[in-house]
């Protein structure tokens, strides 16, 4: 195993659709971003994915499209280390990451020379496993995936099978692969499928996710009752890609999107006892792809996107997290051509993670909220950095051995 460490020096049936459009604002907050270069080896940085464990550390999957391999890098130490997950060199895409109860590290991707879902953990060794959870008879199983692991450890991975056009559904209940599930009306699923998964604490499922041809929607999954049903939850323009699902502390759904007709930042809310609201985060310019949404423990929803109109190739972010409940939106970072491949996560003290892809710099970037130093949100700019490497072998960092 390779491990190196590098340190920063200067840091189908729907109950109601209504449609509303929320008054949103751009501010500049009390708070701020700390942005760093966390890898720089390379091209690296797309199919990001970050999650943060019990003590509040990073875990960042990824792609090091140099040399094709599946990359994983954490914080957990203070300092940004550095794994290589899998190195089959095989074309990898659509990385997804998630830390467990146990911070315990769970990946999932798409191996496009191999045509096959795979997934990847660690053993108790400290070494990287790699599992192919469905290898398709054709091509293209496992494309657009997204992991997410219940209380109970068991693993849940939405996924298309774009050859069949199908939304497809695989899990690991006490240890042991279960044949993966095809939803059943789950419309016509094609590139861009964009699937995202959450689960409840019992294990129940929900997938958002995007069809095109006939309809152009964003549509939403769920094994709630026992079998998989599905439901439109807009269909008004091209709407659904880039699509981000979340659920709060009542299970109530969250799901963030684009709308490819307008260029907006859309979300979509549903709860228990009513049906499917829409509302416009941001309208400003070009807005809206690559969204990645979280919840904080107040139920406050937060929400990473690109900004790529005329002039701007941003990364942004928006919160309806304000006294008013309208959303405030901000720019994160507006050096270079950044913003691609954002993934965000709200940590146990409702602080914000992005972890984004520089795409002039071939870099992977990072940048966390925290309190305001008067310095307009741009101390911890990471330029400059060397290198130390490790020989003895990575044994966690706070991960179970």
């Amino acid at each position: 195993m390779s491990v190196s460490s590098k340190f920063g020096l200067t840091l189908c049936c729907v109950a109601s659709l209504t449609l509303f459009t929320f008054s949103f604002s751009s501010v500049s907050s009390g708070s701020t971003w700390k942005k760093e270069i966390v890898d720089s080896s390379g091209d690296v940085g797309r199919y990001t994915s970050i999650d943060t464990d019990g003590s509040n550390h990073v875990h960042i999957g990824y792609l090091d499209d140099s040399t094709d391999f599946v990359m994983y890098a954490t914080n957990g130490t203070g300092s940004w280390v550095f794994e290589e997950v899998d190195t089959s060199k095989h074309i990898m895409k659509d990385i997804s990451l998630t830390v467990d109860l146990s911070d315990d590290i769970h990946i999932s991707y798409h191996d496009d020379s191999d045509n096959a879902l795979k997934y990847a953990s660690k053993d108790d060794s400290g070494l990287w496993v790699i599992e192919t959870v469905e290898k398709g008879d054709e091509i293209n199983v496992g494309q657009y995936c997204s992991i997410a692991v219940d209380p109970s450890y068991n693993i849940h991975i939405s996924y298309a099978d774009v050859w069949k056009h199908t939304l497809k559904y695989a899990s690991k209940i006490s240890g042991a692969w279960e044949e993966p599930v095809t939803v059943p009306d789950s419309g016509y699923v094609d590139d861009d499928a964009y699937t995202s998964i959450a689960v409840e604490s019992s294990g129940t499922a929900h997938v958002s996710y995007y069809v095109a041809s006939s309809e152009t929607a964003l549509k939403y999954a769920t094994n709630a009752s026992g079998e998989w049903k599905t439901e439109t939850v807009e269909s008004t323009h091209v709407v659904g890609k880039y699509s981000s699902i979340a659920l709060d502390s009542t299970n109530n759904v969250h799901i963030s999107y684009y709308d490819a007709t307008n260029n907006e930042l859309k979300y979509a809310s549903k709860g228990a006892s009513f049906g499917w609201t829409t509302e416009t985060v941001d309208s400003a310019g070009s807005v809206g792809m690559y969204t990645s949404l979280g919840l904080d423990s107040k139920d406050n929803v937060h929400i990473s996107y690109r900004d790529f109109g005329t002039g701007a190739l941003d990364l942004k972010y928006a919160t309806n997290d304000a006294e008013s409940g309208d959303w405030e939106t901000e720019t994160v970072d507006s050096t270079n051509n950044v913003g691609t491949y954002t993934s965000l996560a709200v940590d146990k003290d409702d602080k914000v993670h992005i972890s984004y892809y520089d795409g002039t710099n071939f870099n992977l970037k990072y940048a966390k909220k925290s309190e305001s130093n008067g310095n307009n949100g741009e101390e911890g700019d990471e330029d400059v950095f060397f290198n130390c490497f490790i020989s003895t072998p990575w044994n966690g960092f706070g991960i179970k051995p």
